[in-house]
């Protein structure tokens, strides 16, 4: 009731906005979209209030430092990073207006300080020192309204909103400098931030138990204190440890517990990428009809408008192309992808996308920009201790990686890379092959026939449902045994259920 409650209150938000809008009452509608996206879904209510912010009037955007920022961050959302730039100059225009070091000009400081960490890749400067620089505006204990966004929905904070994974050092080597801009910037919730990135650190590097032990510690806090974007984060981590080391079984109802979570802490802007995990997990259980409702229902449709609030679904999106055989969208995809990344920077992303590339190339048999592409992902690797990117893809992955190494010479990362794939590849050995039925040609009465024997009719009911003889129903099955490569009904029904034959 609550949580319909709240809705209700946002639609009519949303509503009132709208009508402001087309009124072009703007001395009312500026307050009220400055409060909307002011909080922490900010980036999400920037994204939903995108035509407005679209469609206003440049000299609106010059009166008010919020909305101009939150122009700068939709343009990064949109990958229109020349119109980012563009809002920038605007707010250190505005800046110039106010006295230094005015209350005025602090909080266009903050929000030019902010968005620059958003666009850390524009500079040599790391966002560890960007954050430095924006906590000599912020001062001790001040509030401040605009604060980077650390997952950007996403369910990591080592490659949420930024690519972070570079700077894990940091956590361990200058960890009370780290601790104090946490603090400062997040309250209470800096220490818990950096033990949860701290324990994605670990994961990467396969260190399991030091890292499902950080999770305990730190996730009854992080559910006390009520953060949803952490608790996802969290949550998600440690969900994917324990599939990805094989007790898949036992996690079923954990999906189930973290959406409750969600919703309870009114974070419905979080579950697409929650049912991308979902479409995640059903390609490793070989549930593919799960998979395929994702596609038809709630994957983002790359063709429409693209968000970098999307990508981590993309990702999914990339591996059911790759699941279905469909090379030349998976390429397509990734192209743009790739293309954003770059700029970007995305080392942890763009190990992944090569990784991806370079399985689709090998389906293929395209060795060259298989060669390609999965030595890029290895270097990166080896850079930054991607080990759980590329071998989570189990034995897709490993078969590459042993392929590979015949063609190279080995290496420690090679090797550690080919036995972590291969033990995903036994935990779940169908993942990521090609769906069976895009390999096996039914004509249309065989596929008839074995949607009748899935539901156990006998070859005189099949025959008189489909006006056939005795004779024919007995030769199409024999044909769909021969071409499924099992010997009686019962091996037919099971592999026509487990790959979405029927």
């Amino acid at each position: 009731m609550f949580r319909e409650r709240v809705t209700k209150k946002q639609n009519n938000t949303n509503n009132k906005i709208s009508v402001l809008f087309k009124e072009k009452k703007f001395d009312e509608l500026i307050p009220m979209l400055e409060l909307d996206i002011m909080n922490d879904q900010g980036r999400y209510k920037i994204w939903n209030h995108r035509n407005i912010l679209r469609k206003l009037p440049i000299d609106i955007i010059r009166k008010s430092p919020t909305i101009c920022s939150a122009c700068g961050i939709l343009a990064e959302l949109s990958d229109d990073f020349e119109q980012a730039d563009k809002y920038m100059h605007i707010l250190k225009e505005m800046q110039l207006r106010y006295r230094s070091n005015s209350i005025e000009y602090n909080e266009i400081e903050n929000y030019l300080r902010c968005i620059d960490i958003e666009l850390s890749h524009r500079s040599i400067m790391n966002p560890f020192h960007k954050f430095k620089l924006l906590l000599e505006v912020i001062g001790d204990g001040k509030d401040f309204k605009f604060k980077p966004t650390i997952t950007l929905n996403r369910p990591s904070l080592l490659n949420g909103a930024r690519d972070n994974y570079r700077y894990v050092s940091y956590l361990v080597n200058a960890r009370k400098p780290l601790n104090e801009i946490a603090e400062k910037l997040y309250s209470e919730k800096g220490m818990i931030i950096l033990n949860v990135a701290l324990a994605e650190a670990l994961y990467q590097e396969n260190k399991i138990s030091k890292s499902l032990l950080l999770l305990a510690n730190n996730i009854p806090i992080i559910e006390r204190k009520k953060d949803a974007d952490i608790l996802f984060v969290a949550l998600y981590l440690r969900y994917s440890i324990l599939v990805m080391t094989g007790q898949l079984d036992s996690v079923f109802g954990m999906i189930d517990t973290i959406k409750q979570k969600l919703i309870d802490l009114h974070a419905d802007y979080l579950i697409p990428n929650l049912d991308a995990i979902i479409a995640w997990t059903a390609m490793l259980n070989c549930d593919y009809s799960v998979v395929d409702e994702w596609m038809k229902y709630k994957a983002p449709d790359e063709n429409s408008e693209y968000s970098n609030l999307d990508r981590f679904q993309y990702f999914i999106k990339l591996r059911v192309y790759l699941l279905n055989g469909k090379h030349l969208l998976l390429v397509d995809l990734a192209e743009r992808l790739l293309q954003v990344l770059t700029i970007l920077n995305r080392s942890a992303e763009l190990c992944e996308l090569y990784t991806i590339l370079a399985m689709s190339y090998y389906d293929q048999k395209d060795y060259d920009q298989t060669y390609y592409y999965i030595r890029k992902a290895i270097d990166l690797c080896k850079k930054y201790k991607f080990y759980r990117i590329i071998a989570n893809e189990g034995s897709k992955v490993y078969i590459l990686l042993r392929d590979y190494a015949c063609e190279n010479a080995e290496t420690d990362v090679i090797i550690k890379l080919m036995q972590m794939s291969k033990e995903v590849g036994l935990y779940y050995p169908d993942y990521l092959k090609p769906k069976l039925h895009k390999l096996v040609s039914l004509t249309a009465t065989e596929t008839d026939v074995l949607r009748l024997l899935c539901a156990e009719r006998t070859n005189a009911e099949i025959g008189d449902y489909l006006n056939i003889s005795l004779r024919t129903v007995k030769f199409h099955t024999s044909n769909i045994f021969e071409k499924l490569n099992v010997k009686n009904r019962q091996q037919a029904s099971k592999i026509a259920r487990k790959y979405n034959i029927v």
